[in-house]
């Protein structure tokens, strides 16, 4: 199967979003126009589970994120571990569906997707039950997102630039998240989760699996 895929102001000028398909790669067939995007985050971030929609498995292995998977719109049973429950996903629409460490859960977040072509997608999530998590820039002294809360997702359309990026809470860092390579018509995830050892961040590209 085929796996697809600020800096200063200048960088963090916004564009139009709507539920559209990431680029997918201009000359692979269009998925059905009832079809919506779905993805699984095992909160702890082991990468050693694996989940399922209506019995279709998702590998969540590496860093505990599965790749986006096309199904079709409507009620679904999604299950990890021993956790088993109905969600329900509009066409068009991206989903990522966290489970906790125990496989509890999950908690559905509606995605915002890229749309100008001109940028690069980031996401932030705040999987942790710490308040106002922002992500940072430091070396540029600029805030990307901020204040985002527990189980909040921030997205924006970016430049496409290597940057240093650092997850931060009241002004001091609490996780150095290092070099990022945000490239045009790709969106990257940076998703912050709770540890014994404090927040711990990992950074995944958007990938849809078809």
């Amino acid at each position: 199967m085929m796996k697809r895929l600020l800096l200063a102001a200048t960088i963090l000028a916004a564009a139009p979003v709507a539920a559209l398909a990431q680029d997918a790669g201009l000359y692979d067939p269009a998925p059905p126009a009832d079809s919506a995007f779905v993805r699984f985050v095992d909160a702890s971030l082991k990468g050693d589970g694996t989940g399922s929609v209506d019995g279709a498995p998702l590998d969540l292995s590496g860093d505990g994120v599965s790749s986006f998977v096309v199904v079709k719109s409507g009620e679904h049973s999604v299950t990890y571990g021993d956790a088993t429950a109905s969600a329900a996903f509009d066409a068009g629409n991206y989903y990522t569906v966290v489970f906790n460490e125990a496989g509890q859960g999950p908690v559905v977040i509606k995605d915002e997707v890229l749309t100008n072509p001109a940028k690069a997608g980031l996401h932030f999530y705040n999987l942790t039950g710490e308040a106002g998590l922002s992500l940072a820039a430091p070396k540029q002294k600029v805030a990307i997102f901020e204040n985002v809360g527990p189980g909040e997702m921030k997205f924006r359309p970016v430049g496409a630039v290597d940057v240093d990026l650092a997850v931060e809470s009241g002004g001091k860092t609490v996780v150095d998240v290092g070099s990022v390579k945000l490239e045009r018509r790709a969106a990257k995830s940076v998703l912050v989760v709770a540890s014994a050892a404090g927040p711990k961040a990992v950074v995944v590209d958007n990938t849809v699996e078809r």
